[in-house]
């Protein structure tokens, strides 16, 4: 029978093996790998089968569990290797902050050693799709622990928002505000992405306050992050999310006491602007249908350029309105009004050539001269709302700017249609749907500017 084999002292020495590799102390027949923590065989061909596994290479690159990158780099096989790693590392970040599908690292890898091939670093990258999915989860995982370590020991406030993405599942972002010792700075990070419909898991309940609260105290519980630092919370107005009862942050104020709720500025902002909208004619809405007319058509585009030709008009696009990006639709209002009169001449020309729906009622709302004035009148008044989000919308603090933004706001709109000068101390009183407070209809001024269509008399 043969001799088992033994741990051999030379492998130490070995720059392929230096640096994680190390004995067994109490048994010589195993070799301890220090990046990975996992016991093998003391066996060469063992030993060069795990550090050709993609664990022990992801271990390697992102410093996994492991002081392996914290010894000082001194051989020129260290150095070499600390570069390829760098050049991994940074890759693999650059495909998650793009988004860039990971098929591509397969090619992209082999095209790079194509274009260097006089580079040692270059020659060196092994880094492909799998390899790829293993750094970016290692970074998230790094990335996160960080921000854990900095709010279990500080105060913090957490922000979430839910979204469905494109394969139909419904997640909640969770966002964390806290001061942070390195940067000395206000920091806003991601701590995680959390699946409201786990298939794991049979009994989800989606997004209800109950949930929603279970999910959040988990996280903060998995982590070890005490619920007493969570000072404050922030998000939209949805109900089962700000609620007076059986909501999420009903749940929050009875654990988290003394917490501070924050509904989102911006989004109850929008919400005014949504709800006043409704009061205008459902025609008023024809601004999707003709965004949807000419989206998928070339054809109807080339058509249609024929008679901005023919208008002086500049051959600008239709824009469509986004759910999400409020500040778009001042844009689209104002390139319908930029283009009123080649679209009324082209939809009269296709009323009477397809008698279709879809270009009647357009047509028809185009004809009506009411709807020029409504679109005039959303071209006026969108870039007040406009302005306030975009101020809510930067990086840097603007909390303590909140209560006289909204106050200049509500008083500006009042004395569009309100005849009583304002002073501070009535804008909390008056009554701004008392009829006997506006304007007589005899000193309503209309106006418009010239690059925009006359009323047709």
């Amino acid at each position: 029978m043969s001799p088992k084999p033994t741990f051999r002292d030379v492998w130490l020495l070995d720059e392929e093996f230096s640096g994680w590799l190390q004995k067994v102390d109490g048994n010589p027949e195993k070799a301890f790998c220090q990046a990975c923590k996992k016991t093998m065989a003391a066996k060469v061909t063992s030993i060069k089968w795990h550090k050709s596994s993609k664990f022990h290479s992801l271990s390697i690159t992102t410093n996994v569990n492991s002081d392996v990158n914290e010894r000082p780099v001194t051989s020129e096989s260290d150095k070499k290797n600390y570069k390829v790693t760098r050049v991994e590392i940074k890759l693999a970040a650059f495909f998650a902050e793009h988004n860039v599908a990971l098929n591509m690292a397969d090619h992209l890898i082999d095209l790079v050693k194509d274009i260097f091939p006089d580079s040692e670093i270059a020659q060196s990258i092994t880094l492909k799709r799998s390899k790829s999915a293993y750094v970016m989860k290692a970074l998230g995982n790094a990335a996160q622990q960080v921000v854990v370590e900095s709010i279990k020991k500080n105060k913090f406030s957490m922000i979430i928002d839910e979204t469905t993405d494109i394969s139909t599942s419904k997640t909640c972002a969770v966002l964390v505000k806290y001061h942070d010792e390195v940067s000395k700075k206000i920091e806003t990070r991601l701590l995680d992405l959390l699946n409201l419909y786990d298939p794991s898991n049979s009994d989800s309940e989606g997004s209800t306050g109950q949930h929603l609260f279970n999910l959040i105290t988990k996280l903060l519980l998995d982590h070890q992050i005490p619920l007493e630092n969570l000072i404050g919370f922030a998000a939209d107005g949805a109900s089962n999310i700000m609620g007076t009862r059986n909501s999420l942050t009903s749940r929050l104020r009875q654990e988290a006491t003394g917490i501070t709720i924050f509904k989102c500025a911006c989004h109850s902002i929008h919400l005014c602007a949504s709800r006043a909208a409704k009061t205008l004619p459902r025609k008023a809405d024809v601004i999707r249908s003709i965004y949807t007319y000419f989206a998928h058509s070339a054809k109807r585009m080339s058509e249609f350029s024929e008679f901005q030709q023919f208008c002086n008009t500049k051959p600008h696009k239709i824009l469509h309105v986004s759910q999400t990006r409020w500040s778009l639709l001042h844009e689209a209002v104002s390139r319908i009004l930029e283009q009123w009169r080649p679209l009324s001449l082209y939809f009269s020309s296709k009323h009477l050539e397809e008698r279709l729906p879809g270009s009647t009622s357009v047509h028809e709302a185009l004809q009506d001269p009411s709807m020029l004035l409504y679109f005039q009148f959303l071209n006026f008044i969108l870039p007040h709302f406009n302005t306030f989000n975009q101020l809510f919308q930067r990086k840097e603090p603007t909390i303590h700017l909140l209560y006289n933004k909204i106050r200049t706001l509500y008083r500006s709109i009042l004395r569009y249609y309100l005849h009583n000068k304002l002073t501070e101390d009535q804008l909390a009183v008056i009554g701004p749907c008392n009829e006997n407070n506006f304007f007589p209809w005899m000193f309503l001024k209309v106006s418009r500017t010239q690059k925009y269509p006359q009323m047709p008399l």
